[in-house]
């Protein structure tokens, strides 16, 4: 395989160099499973294991290999296999709290992507809050948003809506389309080339796969379609997978998230609320917060009706949501590595012992 054909540029050319004198090839994970993952590789595709070391060294689950990760690997083709034995630095990872676990606990979803596809249905699973959500987690991975506004035959007033993304997502490419018919498809198509990298997110059973179907020509992805007894989408994708096209670049298939809680996002909330930021710089006194202060730019433009106060509130929200999860993952990385080093030290204190 041609390795630019996969991603591969100068930045991690750089960061490869350390590892070309061990006997190591570059390789990129094209898929996470439970316990084993998939690599592309100049030799082939082939299942892949980490080492024990690995997985010891990792502070938290965010430090091991994800779907898009660049890493240095051992590889096998005789035997159809390769050993990772790291990963390469990142350019910008997508990530998200997992639902329902510790705070500080965090999933990259896909890791080094030019581009992600936010696609969402066009029916009652259509959320403003959720898009800004998503925008400001692509900005924070160092890539470009694009939205897709897909199954356009359930929209009553298609028009009103794409005004509507221009206020929540400004500056936003969006587009409408059809996964069924296959209407509006090309033009998603026309943001990829040799060597991008787009990954599609959304709820369960908005299109994506059906999106990524139509890109590549093929069925590679099983589709179910939303359910017609609640409107919501069934689970199709179930693990995050690379796929490569033919016309050119590189697309990511991931399983449905019915919820996306923010992780680490400050830069990129910054930039996804970047009319509330501007304002921000506009108060009277540098330390406004907002509230009732004399001269606050923030307030003065929500009676305007420059900002909404509902699209202030979701900015609010999301601050709030971040700064706890940067607090506790904080905290929680900084005992992990107390009880690593105790764990150390009694093992060469056990190892200094003298013998009888």
């Amino acid at each position: 395989m041609d390795l630019k054909k996969l991603g591969w540029n100068l930045f991690f050319s750089a960061c490869f160099e350390e590892f070309q004198a061990k006997n190591l090839a570059p390789a990129r994970i094209s898929a996470v499973h439970r316990n084993a993952y998939e690599v592309f590789t100049e030799f082939g595709e082939f299942p892949a294991l980490i080492t024990g070391k690995m997985i010891y060294a990792a502070g938290d689950n965010s430090e091991l290999p994800a779907v898009g990760d660049w890493v240095a690997a051992e590889c096998r083709p005789e035997e159809g296999q390769a050993i990772i034995r790291a990963v390469l630095p990142r350019k910008g990872k997508m990530s998200r709290k997992i639902a329902g676990e510790k705070a500080s606990d965090e999933q990259v979803i896909a890791a080094n992507v030019d581009i992600i596809f936010i696609v969402t249905s066009l029916n009652e699973e259509f959320s403003e809050r959720r898009i800004e959500r998503y925008v400001a987690a692509a900005y924070e991975a160092a890539a470009k948003p694009v939205i897709i506004l897909n199954k356009s035959d359930l929209c009553a007033d298609i028009e009103a809506t794409g005004e509507t993304i221009k206020k929540v997502a400004p500056g936003v490419d969006f587009h409408v389309t059809s996964a069924i018919s296959g209407t509006g498809t090309a033009a998603i198509g026309k943001h990829l080339g040799e060597g991008v990298t787009a990954v599609f997110t959304g709820s369960s059973g908005v299109g994506k796969s059906t999106i990524i179907n139509e890109l590549a020509g093929r069925e590679i992805f099983a589709v179910r379609e939303i359910s017609d007894f609640d409107d919501r989408g069934k689970h199709t994708t179930t693990h995050r997978q690379m796929v490569l096209l033919q016309g050119g670049g590189i697309v990511i298939d991931t399983p449905g998230m019915r919820e996306f809680h923010m992780g680490s996002a400050g830069e990129g909330l910054r930039e996804a609320f970047s009319e509330i930021e501007e304002f921000s710089q506009k108060c009277r006194f540098r330390d406004c917060t907002h509230d009732s202060e004399p001269g606050c730019a923030i307030i003065k433009a929500i009676e305007e009706g420059k900002i909404s106060q509902e699209r202030y509130d979701s900015y609010l929200k999301l601050q709030r949501e971040i700064r706890s999860f940067n607090i506790r993952h904080d905290y929680q990385m900084k005992k992990a590595e107390q009880r690593k080093w105790k764990s150390i030290a009694k093992t060469m204190r056990h190892f200094k012992k003298p013998r009888p």
